[in-house]
Formats: C-alpha cells, structure tokens, sequence
C-alpha cells in the first residue's frame, strides 16, 4: 500500500528515516528474491540456451492474425524477474521477429530495430485497409523497407500495390530465404492489385533473391526465372485458375526445380469462383507428355482444386518417388473427386488419378512396399504403403484425399468395398504382407465378400489383417471360405480354391463385432469364424496357420491372442 503524500507538510526526520528503512527493505527484498530465484533449475541453464527457447516462443507468435500477442509475450517474460528483463534487453536475436501493421507506431517499431542491432529480420506484414491509417502505413512501410539488406523472412498478408512497391522496386534481397505474399480477401481489393504495375516492382530472379528458397504466392502468379526455381526447396503457388498457364508449360517449368523439397499448388478461387465448370475429364490430360522430371528431393505435394485429376501426371510422379513422400488432395466436396465416374457408376478415388493404370500392368510405385493402411473418416480418406511393418518407417508413401465438407451419405457414396477395390489397385504388383483397415466409428456401408476377395487375389502373400472399427466380420470371413469346386467336363474332380491362404493373423477390435452380436447373439463372431474353419476343411484345404484374434476396445494390432 503506497504512503500518502507529504507535499506541503513541514520537513519531518522521522518521515526521512522511515522512508530510508523502507528503501532498504524493498532492496532487501528484491535480493531475497533474485538468491530465490537463482535456485531454481531453469537458471542454471546458460544465458544463451534460455534466449534460444525465448526466441522460438516469439517466432511461434510471428506469423499470426493476433497482432498484438508477439509484443505481449516479450513483454510477460521480460516481467518475470530481472534476469530475464535483462537477458531480453541485451540479446538483439529476441527484437529481430516484427509484426507490422498500420497501427504499429513508428517509435515502437524504431525502439525494435535498434534493439535488434545487426542480427536479421523475421517481419510479418499485416495489412489493413482503414483510410484512417494510410498515412501511418506507408511511414512504418517505408520504415521497414530502409531494412531490406538484413530481412531472412519476409510475410505479407493483404498485400497492395503501394506495399510491394516500396518494399521492392529497385533493391536486392541478400539474405533473404523465405518470401510469401497473399492477397486481400476483397475481390475488389485483388483486381485492384492486379491492375496495377506490381510486376515490374516485384520480379523474382536470382540476381534479386540469391539465397531466396521458400515462395509462397496466394492470389497470383508470377514469372519466375531458372535459376530461381532451381535453387527453391518449398514452393506454394494459389490463384485462381484463369492465371494459370497450359497444363504443360507449368509442368516443364516446375519439373527445373531439382532442389524442391515441398510442393503446395492450388488451382482453385477460394471465393469459391471459378472459371470451369465441368467435372469431366479433359481428355487431352491422359496424354500429357511431360519432359523428363528432375525432383528427387520431393517429399511433400500439397493440392487443393476442384479437379486434381487436372494435376494427376504430378501426382503419378511424386508416388514414384524413390524417397518417403506425402501426397494430399484437398476438394471442396465428395463429388469433385468422384465426379468423372459418376455416369459410370464407379465411385474411384484412384481411376481419376490413374487413367490408364486400371487397364495396364504396371505398378504405380517405384520401390517394393510390405505393409499398407487403409483409414477411411468421414472427411480424409489416405491410402498408406511402407516397406516396414511399421507405416511410420520403410521410406513410407501415402496419398490422401481430405474434403472440405462432410457427406452424412458418404458410406453410400464410398462404401469400403469401393476402398478395397482401390487399394487393390493402387497397390497392385507390391508384396504386401500386411494390411491395416481402419474406418470412422459407425461406418455403416461396410464391404461385401467379394470387396474382400479383391484384396486377397491382389496380396497373395498376406499374412496378417488388422481390422479397427465398424467392419462386417461375416463378409470377410464369407470371403475366406473355398469357393466350390466345378467338375470339369469329363468328370474328374475339381481342387477347391482358397484366398489368404498364407493369412495366419487377423485383428480387429471391439467396433467390428458390436453389429455381429445385435443380429445374431453374443456368440456370433466365433460361430461366423467356425464356419469358415469347417468349409475350409471340408474342401480338403491346408489348415490355417495359427489364427490369431483381438477382441478389445481400442487399437487393433496383435498382441494378446485367441487361438481358434
């Protein structure tokens, strides 16, 4: 509780000296407290492992939409104790990540570029478009851009004609490695911006950005010269399809960047505008010759479109990589995936990526996999293949299709059957030995015995099935029964044949057999289980090896067992 105050009263020593003890009991107690805080673990770490850790913590409050939780974070930490103010004033490192906006005072953001010294800059641009702050803008933009030689990553949201001309006419990048640029949601706004001159102000060559190895561009496309797409490893490229050039000049011009680690392209108006209409395949993409590719170091592609079969010779090459590589689709909707089949009847997520796999015998991947998983949700369906028996390792692949939207139909529009029909197809030629089904809760439309019998005919060397959530256990086993053996002609006997029958573990969880017991009693997986075994050896059909079963809640994998 602060003293009152003693303006105006006659001097008093006794005041003097009481003031002096409490002057010497606040010291007393701000040493207590540093000795107290010196025991603690944390500060036993070293000055410089404690300003790394503050400087990961500002770069994660960067490059959001929350403008003020960057400034508000340094600030809490530097209130923590007087260490720690002190190791924030003097470290130049923590005043180097700026989130700028039109609000930003030209003091604050003067204070912060002193502060940084030297070191280089991390900005964040975020543009607003109040007239009341046009003025205040271009003085802080113009601030930041007497800077340039020193700024490593650079991300404008909202980006206007007046920005990028300050920040860019007429100066080279030095240091900079990561450069993204979108556009204001307004449409006005971007036709605005695209009738400006910002191209002349904003040319990516090499000469310009000699180190730059990450573009992001949202909202329009720019030329781009050799050598800066030869030295890029992340490139994101969004804009609406009208921007984009022919389907071959793209793929020749991104098929020179040798050293593209990630790929994230978007044909697509996130207004939810665009210029096709159609949902038929262009027949002139199946015969797309695309010139030699040069991306081995690729290990992610990203797209989002309305048509990503449009992108499809991309994605065929990608899925051949030699390495571990992610492919993920993104759709608006169910049907911009499915839409090209729709007329036939066949709901495929692989036929519209691979025209002519279907009718030919190659193998869509370029090195042999073991193991696949197969997990379908409500909204991402992914296809995963692996060379180990763990997904996670053995350079793994996967191909997922995510949409925006969820179906409440879906399992009728994409019954498992359909899913095993592709995985069998995407994974055709490969010795897979194991298979992981993994299906959203509640999974109505589950697969028919001949879905099943697709799965085993294409992987014969099968030898375990791990089953996790709402599956029909009586189709899969109605699957693994012989067929019937047809006397030929002249009536010698006819063998019967059998599927999986190097099959030796199936696993499933509790999910899977709830349908079971409502429809046919407690007993009813065993007794689905039973008849299989019997027909099997009533055929005359080699005995299953040890067959291995997982009745709990939860993961399906094999563990504690039940032999039948």
């Amino acid at each position: 509780m602060p003293l009152p105050d003693t303006r105006g009263l006659a001097p008093c020593p006794e005041r003097d000296t009481i003031l002096r003890r409490i002057a010497e009991v606040d010291a007393e107690r701000l040493r207590l407290n540093t000795s107290w805080n010196s025991t603690l673990p944390i500060h036993r770490l070293p000055p410089e492992l404690i300003a790394k850790i503050f400087s990961t913590v500002l770069l994660s409050c960067a490059f959001t939409e929350v403008t003020d939780e960057l400034p508000e974070s340094r600030m809490r930490m530097a209130l923590v104790c007087r260490r720690w103010k002190d190791l924030i004033l003097s470290t130049p490192t923590l005043w180097t990540t700026l989130n700028v906006t039109p609000h930003s005072p030209l003091d604050m953001l003067s204070f912060n570029l002193s502060r940084s010294g030297e070191s280089d800059l991390f900005v964040h641009v975020i543009a607003t478009f109040d007239s009341n702050h046009l003025e205040v803008e271009a003085g802080v933009i113009e601030l930041l851009s007497l800077e340039f030689t020193r700024i490593r990553t650079l991300v404008i949201s909202g980006a206007v004609s007046p920005i990028i001309d300050s920040l860019f006419r007429d100066k080279a990048w030095p240091v900079l490695t990561r450069l993204h640029i979108s556009l204001p949601r307004s449409s006005f706004l971007r036709q605005t911006f695209m009738r400006s001159d910002f191209r002349s102000a904003l040319t990516i060559t090499h000469q310009r950005f000699p180190v730059l190895c990450d573009l992001a561009l949202r909202g329009f496309i720019l030329v781009t010269d050799t050598q800066i797409r030869r030295q890029l490893t992340k490139f994101q490229l969004e804009s609406p399809p009208s921007q984009w050039p022919p389907l071959p000049e793209f793929f020749a011009e991104i098929s020179e960047a040798s050293q593209l680690e990630a790929l994230i392209v978007s044909p697509f108006d996130r207004t939810g505008r665009e210029n096709s209409t159609s949902c038929d395949v262009d027949p002139e993409l199946s015969g797309i010759v695309l010139p030699p590719f040069t991306l081995p170091r690729l290990r992610a592609l990203n797209i989002t479109s309305t048509r990503p079969y449009d992108l499809a010779p991309l994605i065929v090459h990608a899925l051949r990589s030699q390495g571990p590589m992610s492919v993920d689709l993104h759709v608006p909707m169910w049907d911009h995936i499915f839409a090209p089949h729709i007329s036939k009847g066949c709901h495929s997520i692989v036929d519209p990526l691979f025209h002519t796999h279907r009718e030919c015998s190659t193998v869509a991947f370029s090195h042999e996999l073991t193991s696949a998983t197969l997990q379908i949700k409500r909204r991402k369906i992914s296809f995963r293949g692996s060379a180990s028996s763990s997904p996670a390792q053995g350079k793994p692949l996967t191909l997922s299709v995510t949409a925006s939207r969820d179906l409440p139909q879906f399992d009728s529009l994409y019954p498992l059957s359909n899913a095993l029909e592709d995985l069998s197809l995407l994974f055709r030629g490969m010795p897979l030995a194991i298979l992981r089904v993994i299906t959203c809760k509640g999974f109505a439309n589950g697969a028919r015995a001949d879905g099943w019998r697709t799965v085993f005919r294409a992987f014969p060397n099968l030898e375990t099935l791990a089953i996790k959530g709402s599956v029909d256990l009586e189709q899969l086993f109605e699957a693994l029964r012989p067929d019937r053996p047809i006397d030929s002609a002249d009536g010698a006997p006819a063998e019967a044949t059998c599927l999986g029958s190097k099959l030796s573990t199936v696993a499933f969880d509790d999910e899977a057999t709830q349908s079971m017991r409502a429809l046919r009693g407690k007993e009813s997986v065993a007794v689905v289980i039973e008849d299989c075994l019997r027909a099997r050896e009533r055929a005359g059909i080699a005995r299953f090896q040890p067959l291995q079963m997982n009745l709990a809640r939860g993961e399906a994998t094999v563990g504690q067992r039940r032999d039948v």
